[in-house]
């Protein structure tokens, strides 16, 4: 979805900084040093990388939840209807 993707561009450059600072914690001092760091050995790109694999991983889970979450509100909200109609009776 489109709000999926954009929160990608949002999120992913966090995401890649933690990630890289969890798996060598002794080659960055801090956060901000770290993102300087990618940023200057592989410009504002390096931050994007894996985007594309995240998209094809998230946005598929986002349709299956909107499909999922619509289909069972419509369920719940048949089933208040019909609880409502039996004590009208």
């Amino acid at each position: 979805t489109v709000a999926e993707s954009v929160g990608c561009l949002f999120f992913l450059p966090g995401e890649l900084v933690s990630k890289r600072m969890m798996k060598d914690p002794t080659l960055y001092s801090s956060f901000p040093s770290a993102a300087r760091t990618i940023v200057g050995k592989q410009g504002v790109r390096g931050l994007y990388r894996g985007l594309q694999s995240t998209l094809i991983r998230d946005v598929p889970f986002t349709i299956i939840q909107f499909i999922v979450f619509e289909a069972l509100r419509k369920k719940l909200a048949d089933c208040h209807q019909a609880q409502a109609d039996a004590a009208r009776r």
